[in-house]
């Protein structure tokens, strides 16, 4: 699977928080001193946060999401692009292995029918495949080594 590791420099790091931080603070109609009261630190600090001069603390971020602020809102593309292909294999991988243990069982099972265990086996072969094409799309991105397991 991708990591969500990135070579993106403090400075985007803080330009692309501070950009969905002021999106967030728009959506809401939170002001920046309602945030402060509710996170118990100074309006400068969220400020500072709001204008990219630095982003907060992972305590003060996990209150940020309590309040609403989603984690994308605060990703740069790179990010988003990483978390997205993670989620998409983790639930191939799910489904592969769902689909394994279908398999199985019907094979064991002897009023199974010849023509369920084809439609199984083919489930089985299209969700690999789908493995596969995530791999490699994960290898182009250079976010993994293109192993699908």
């Amino acid at each position: 699977m991708a990591n969500l590791r990135t070579n993106e420099s403090k400075e985007t790091m803080k330009k692309n928080f501070s950009s969905g931080f002021a999106s967030f603070i728009d959506r809401t109609k939170l002001t920046p001193k309602q945030i402060a009261e509710s996170l118990g630190v100074s309006e400068s600090a969220v400020n500072g946060w709001k204008y990219g001069r630095s982003f907060p603390d992972v305590p003060n971020f996990l209150k940020l999401v309590d309040l609403g602020l989603s984690p994308l809102e605060v990703m740069s593309e790179e990010l988003k692009a990483k978390a997205v292909i993670n989620e998409c294999e983790s639930r191939i991988e799910s489904d592969t292995k769902t689909l394994k243990a279908l398999k199985k069982a019907l094979h064991k099972d002897e009023w199974t029918s010849r023509a369920e265990m084809e439609i199984t086996d083919n489930l089985v072969k299209y969700s690999e495949k789908k493995m596969e094409y995530a791999a490699h799309l994960s290898a182009l991105l250079g976010l993994s080594d293109g192993n699908p397991y």
